[in-house]
């Protein structure tokens, strides 16, 4: 199936799921007559780079000079019982190498995205549903996590809708659909996929303090030039809530062509006097009996003037339409600190690796930074610092590039 067929399929298996839903949330979004105001909301974020090697080119030393405007806007209207927002922006973006080498990235307007949210709720029930298109350029401004080819661009749409039903009730049930189309551009080594899911759960309030929830996912994953696939998620969460914070157990399996996969979890959240604590540990069984160790730990302690946050993960993905594996490892570290009433300083560390259980290959991703932000006044606030990146995947040499910068930015606000 071409990629136009395979969107054309995509939007009519959201555009049917949304008309079901709606139908069911007929009741929920019955007007109420009241109005809230509309609020407007429009950025500006100008940022000057020097770069050693922007494009992480392994062994590169192409130096440049990048000018980076974020524009951005906003529109939301909310009130009681319902909402509904806008959000979008785009770059103006101009590279220049120091050393006259050519320019292989883009120039111009790059990274536009726009994201709607809509929702409506009662005393029982409530309705919400989202939809969004976003464009990257994988060269720039890509995740920690991002494991993707360097080169190219990736575009992003879809959509989101659930209805919650007896949310003032001992139990109640859930039906959620989502899709999501990907596509890449001048990426080599990447292929285009979607993926749609559709969903039910139920819950059960068994004390004031114990709630059982029940869930069931139907998943369609197509590759570009492949048949589909499909697989069904069925997972069950015992929650049991402390005077200092949860306790949470987790069981799931997934049915897939190539066999089933379970998982289970235990999860800790603790309030502290000075922040909060999460801890969850698991054990996933792929479909070749083979058993992998997860678990994540989110750490976050308030100071005085400013706060420290840390997490580390350990996950396993699944492919779509193999039996192979992958495991997932992040960590980051944060810190926020008042200098003075005008001048704040972050800084943060973050480091992902992935690795292919089949073949051994290993990619690794790190990012590293500090800045200083101070308020000029009028609500400008004048942005310093610098940036470190690196990338080792299995067919390059490990890459990375150091930046300076210097920033101006501001937010602009109008309610009516």
């Amino acid at each position: 199936m071409g990629r136009a067929a395979r969107r054309k399929t995509g939007l009519g298996l959201a555009a049917g799921l949304a008309g079901g839903l709606v139908l069911a949330g007929i009741p929920v979004a019955a007007q109420d007559g009241e109005t809230g105001g509309l609020r407007i909301t429009w950025g500006i974020d100008n940022r000057q780079f020097l770069h050693s090697n922007g494009t992480l080119t392994p062994g590169g030393d192409d130096k440049s000079f990048e000018t980076n405007t974020r524009l951005s806007f906003g529109l939301s209207s909310v009130t009681p019982e319902s909402y509904f927002t806008v959000d979008g922006g785009a770059r103006l973006r101009y590279i220049k190498f120091l050393d006259g080498g050519d320019n292989v990235l883009k120039d111009g307007l790059v990274n536009p995205d726009i994201r709607l949210s809509w929702g409506r709720s009662s005393a029982a029930a409530r309705i919400d549903a989202t939809a969004f298109w976003n464009e990257v350029d994988l060269a720039q401004d890509r995740d920690i996590d991002d494991f993707d080819s360097l080169t190219g661009k990736r575009q992003e749409s879809g959509g989101t809708l659930s209805y919650r039903w007896g949310e003032d009730r001992r139990w109640g049930f859930g039906l959620n659909a989502a899709v999501r189309d990907t596509n890449f551009i001048d990426a080599p080594g990447e292929t285009d996929w979607q993926r749609a899911q559709l969903g039910a759960d139920l819950r059960l309030d068994l004390s004031e303090a114990m709630t059982l929830t029940f869930g069931l996912v139907r998943n369609r994953f197509e590759e570009e030039g492949e048949d589909p696939s499909y697989s069904t998620r069925a997972s069950a969460n015992l929650s049991i809530a402390r005077p200092n914070g949860s306790f949470v157990i987790g069981a799931n399996a997934d049915y897939t062509d190539e066999g089933t996969r379970t998982g289970l979890s235990f999860g800790r959240s603790l309030d502290l006097p000075s922040g909060s604590l999460g801890v969850r540990l698991g054990v996933t069984r792929g479909v070749d009996g083979d058993l992998s160790t997860i678990g994540s730990l989110d750490w976050a302690h308030v100071m005085p003037n400013g706060q420290v946050t840390a997490s580390l993960s350990r996950g396993v993905t699944s492919g779509e339409t193999t039996d192979s594996e992958t495991r997932t490892t992040r960590v980051n570290l944060g810190l926020t600190q008042n200098l003075t009433p005008r001048a704040i300083l972050t800084a943060d560390f973050g480091f992902a690796e992935s690795v292919d259980t089949a073949t051994g290959d290993v990619t690794r991703n790190g990012a590293a930074g500090i800045m200083v932000s101070y308020d000029v006044g009028q609500d400008w606030l004048l942005d310093a610092g610098i940036r470190h990146r690196m990338r080792e995947d299995p067919d390059t040499a490990r890459a990375a590039d150091n930046a300076v910068f210097l920033g101006l930015r501001r937010t602009f606000e109008r309610q009516y």
